[in-house]
């Protein structure tokens, strides 16, 4: 299990939904299951799903810097 693909995961939608609870994860035979989605995914779709996480959390943290101008 890559251990800091995980954390990054978790932290990545912890501050992209911070109303919600964090989902679990868990890992078997290079399969990775996560709590909030049905289906068990690769560690690449893991990354990508991470990614996309972190890039509308930054578009977010961009809107609500130009409204505060």
């Amino acid at each position: 299990m890559n251990v800091d693909l995980v954390d990054g995961y978790l932290a990545a939608f912890e501050a992209a939904n911070p109303d919600k609870r964090k989902p679990r994860i868990a890992y078997k035979n290079g399969w990775y299951r996560v709590s909030s989605i049905t289906k068990s995914v690769r560690e690449s779709k893991l990354a990508e799903m991470r990614d996309v996480l972190l890039k509308r959390v930054e578009s977010a943290q961009h809107l609500n810097t130009q409204q505060g101008s």
